[in-house]
This record gives C-alpha cells, sequence and structure tokens, in this order.
C-alpha cells in the first residue's frame, strides 16, 4: 500500500467485507482494522484528500428512513456484522479529518452495472419468479445506484472536499420514476397482494439541498 501511495494525490478507500453473514472477526479485520490502517497509512504519506466508501446501512436500526437527512453511524445499532463493522470503520475515518487531511464519506446503496456480482442477477431472476417475499405489501422501497452516478460522486466529492468533508453524502439516488410517485393498486404476481396507498416513488429523492450544493450534481439516469 505504501508504494501505491506513494506520490499520489488522494485516496479513495473502497475495499470491504460484503456478505449477510460470517464471523464479526473477519468483518473488523478488513471493515474496521483495515480502514484504520488506510487512514494511517495516507497520512503517513503526505495524502491530504481521503475519501471513504460507506453504507446507509451504518445508521439503520430496523425502521425505514425515507427521505431523512444522513445520520450519524451508529455501530451500537447497527443490523448485523457487516453494518456495525461499516459503521465502525466510518467513524475511525471521519476522526481522522481536519484541514491538513480532508475526510470525505459517500454512501452509496445497491452499487450495480456491467460486472454485478452474480447474486445480483439472482436476485433480479428470483423477483421475476415472483420468488421473493415482498415487504408492506409490495410498497416498501429500496433506493439502489447505477455505477457511472457512483463513480460521478466519488470524484465530485473529490474535487469539493473542501465543502464536504467530515460528514457523509448518500442515499439521495433517483429512480426510473425520476422523483415521481408509486401508483396505487395491488401488487402483480402475489396472491392475496393488499392495495397500498400512493407514496414517494424512491426513497430518497434525488436533490436535497445539502448534496446537490455539496456535489454540485443531481443524480442522472442511465
Amino acid at each position: 500500500m505504501a508504494r501505491a501511495m506513494d506520490g499520489a494525490d488522494a485516496v479513495v478507500h473502497l475495499a470491504a467485507k460484503v456478505s449477510v453473514s460470517g464471523p464479526w472477526a473477519e468483518y473488523e479485520e478488513v471493515n474496521v482494522r483495515g480502514t484504520r490502517v488506510m487512514v494511517e497509512m495516507a497520512k503517513r504519506a503526505g495524502i491530504r484528500d481521503y475519501v471513504q466508501i460507506s453504507s446507509p446501512s451504518v445508521s439503520h436500526a430496523g425502521s425505514a428512513f425515507m427521505g431523512q437527512p444522513n445520520l450519524t453511524a451508529d455501530p451500537d445499532h447497527a443490523r448485523g456484522n457487516y453494518a456495525r463493522s461499516k459503521a465502525y470503520g466510518e467513524l475511525l475515518a471521519l476522526e481522522a479529518d481536519g484541514e491538513d487531511f480532508r475526510v470525505g464519506v459517500i454512501r452509496p446503496h445497491l452499487v450495480w452495472g456491467p460486472g454485478t456480482p452474480s447474486w445480483w442477477s439472482g436476485i433480479m431472476e428470483r423477483a421475476s419468479r415472483g420468488g421473493i417475499p415482498l415487504l408492506d405489501a409490495g410498497a416498501a422501497l429500496i433506493d439502489t445506484t447505477y455505477v457511472d452516478n457512483a463513480a460521478t460522486a466519488i470524484v465530485r466529492c473529490l474535487e469539493r472536499l473542501e465543502t464536504v468533508h467530515g460528514r457523509p453524502l448518500g442515499g439521495d439516488q433517483r429512480g426510473a420514476a425520476h422523483g415521481g410517485r408509486a401508483d396505487g393498486g395491488d401488487v402483480p404476481g402475489r396472491r392475496g397482494a393488499r392495495p397500498h396507498p400512493a407514496g414517494p416513488g424512491v426513497a430518497g429523492e434525488a436533490g436535497r439541498p445539502g448534496h446537490r450544493e455539496g456535489l454540485g450534481e443531481a443524480p442522472r439516469r442511465g
């Protein structure tokens, strides 16, 4: 890592153990200790700009947070070893933030695109067959992030670290509805589906002032 950082202007830390299961020690080694090592080595290399790729799950305690601002990472209440370890990692990175070492944090959710791992295509295939239970009568919303938008957000964060460092950004993905609303009605493909009221088309609407002003760009559809 020291060789990789030699002469670099910035560090973007994306490496992580990502899974829904597994022993805590594995998550701690990669997502907590790994972040600590990356921060220390970046500072030692004289790098000023550092971006930590985190997750919305770091502040998720079990209830939906549609339309809410980014809350502080909370490892004590995060659900599961992945979320808890990412929360610790985010806090470690932000603790190092200062004028001489500017730390930005981005929380993309379910990044997808060309080359997406097979687990994602498996989810889509099961969903098309009606093999995935739908929560809240199918009205529950989960935002995703197209890889091009995630990459653009990272670049914009680096370009604007003077403005956005020291606080997390994320959760404002724009869905295909482009800020529209989900029509009320039956959820197709489910026995006994209940009508649900109309609601927001995405869990976090794109373009909340803090994110547009911070990164200088609204999310785009592919």
